[in-house]
């Protein structure tokens, strides 16, 4: 019988892959209050998931190596708008984040009631998304940090 790895390096073969400026980022999906708060709506279906894989200390620490090294940080936020209730189709998962109002925004433009919302930025990692000189706002919501 042979000892169980330790580390999934002794069983995972190495790609070969290099961190390099210019053609490597990170990519950072719903980092927002209703995925990773216990004050989200979600928080009973995705909770226990969220601590025991520690998800919020993991995502700062990605976060902040990916700034330190100067990579592209891209934080990809996920909302939903009042066109968006109306639609006509959806998937189960879908209908659950309607009903119960997972990322709701009263408009693109409107950010009154945002502010610690479910679709605002989770606290702990805010101020690292949030860092004014290292921001730049691309089309389609998406953020990057750098």
């Amino acid at each position: 019988m042979t000892d169980a790895p330790t580390h999934y390096d002794q069983i995972l073969p190495n790609p070969g892959f290099e961190i390099t400026k210019g053609n490597t980022a990170l990519v950072i999906t719903d980092p927002q209050v209703d995925f990773l708060s216990t004050k989200g709506v979600t928080w009973e279906i995705v909770g226990p998931s969220v601590v025991e894989h520690n998800t919020v200390a993991n995502l700062k620490s990605l976060i902040s190596a990916g700034q330190d090294a100067g990579i592209g940080v891209f934080i990809s936020p996920h909302y939903y708008y009042p066109q968006d209730h109306a639609w006509k189709f959806g998937g189960a998962l879908e209908t659950m984040m309607h009903a119960i109002g997972m990322f709701d925004r009263k408009g693109a433009l409107d950010t009154d009631g945002f502010s610690g919302s479910g679709a605002d930025w989770e606290e702990t990692l805010k101020p690292l998304i949030e860092r004014e000189h290292r921001n730049r706002q691309p089309p389609r919501g998406l953020r990057v940090t750098k």
